[in-house]
């Protein structure tokens, strides 16, 4: 279900690509694969186990995971039960998540390891799914159809200026958004994307929703590979690479953008940050069949 049918669910594009390709790889995460049909399993008995829980559409769903297959599976979870989804980031400090979960008024919250060794130090929700609980039964019912006007997800700010602002986004506003990005980048099938973005930093969507209601498959930077990522760009064969401008200011820094290293690049996207014009052309020449667009505004 999304906007052509005048209701909304970040999940519904998704559902789509599942009942074409159930076959096709959806996601890369430490060497691991799974299927548009596992993530798919996976994101059902999430929203499962919101229903058993009595989590009604429209509730805020806290996803307190690293880049992994818990949140990813959370998500759209959440989203298919017609949620608000709010990403929080496991690795920051306590006393900032504590704060972020008092004033995102959660209705329940997902864990996984990382989350779930925080709990005893945080106030959370009195419902929490954590990796050690049963998986409930998949729901079999489509996406939960919600308004434009409705929350998809609440995203904090850094708070590099003062205290984290919560952004609240429409239905609506992000489906328009990847609308516009599609209509422009034509992401399908046969299409690897990188996910660069921290889960907490609005780009991400981009990498998750690009990919997963595109029939892309969606391959996460290891953390490992943050400072030097062109072994990754070039060993799962990226098609689309999206990053900061650092990333590449790094790469050329570190003598790893030799000619025609990344040769399977079609798109290269850079924003975050201003994108310097040196490096640049040693870019265009390691992905020579690559358009380089600035997405920075």
């Amino acid at each position: 279900m999304t906007a052509e049918s005048g209701y909304y669910n970040l999940a519904g594009r998704f559902s789509k690509r599942v009942a074409e390709m159930p076959g096709a790889v959806a996601l890369w995460h430490e060497g691991q694969e799974w299927t548009y049909a596992e993530l798919s399993e996976m994101s059902r008995r999430v929203a499962g186990w919101l229903e058993r829980e009595g989590i009604e559409p429209g509730s805020r769903v806290g996803i307190l995971a690293g880049r992994g297959i818990t949140a990813f599976s959370g998500i759209l979870g959440a989203s298919w039960a017609g949620c608000t989804w709010v990403p929080l980031n496991p690795s920051h400090p306590v006393d900032r998540l504590s704060n972020l979960l008092e004033r995102a008024e959660l209705d329940t919250l997902i864990v996984d390891d990382a989350g779930a060794s925080l709990l005893p130090r945080l106030n959370t929700p009195q419902r929490v799914l954590t990796p050690v609980d049963p998986p409930a039964k998949p729901v079999e019912s489509p996406p939960v159809p919600c308004g434009g006007d409705d929350l998809a997800y609440l995203m904090f700010t850094s708070g590099t200026t003062g205290v984290p602002k919560g952004v609240m986004i429409t239905h609506a506003a992000i489906e328009h958004f990847l609308v516009v990005m599609q209509d422009r980048y034509q992401i399908g099938p046969g299409d690897r994307l990188s996910q660069f973005f921290e889960l907490t930093f609005d780009l991400s969507v981009f990498d998750i929703f690009m990919s997963f209601g595109n029939g892309a498959a969606l391959h996460v930077l290891p953390e490992s590979a943050r400072l030097g990522p062109a072994a990754f760009i070039s060993g799962q064969k990226l098609t689309v690479w999206f990053s900061v401008p650092s990333a590449m200011v790094l790469m050329d820094r570190f003598g790893q953008l030799k000619p025609g290293a990344f040769p399977d690049l079609r798109l290269s996207l850079f924003c975050g940050e201003p994108l310097p014009a040196e490096p640049v052309p040693k870019w265009t020449a390691a992905a020579p069949d690559s358009v380089v667009e600035n997405l920075y505004g």
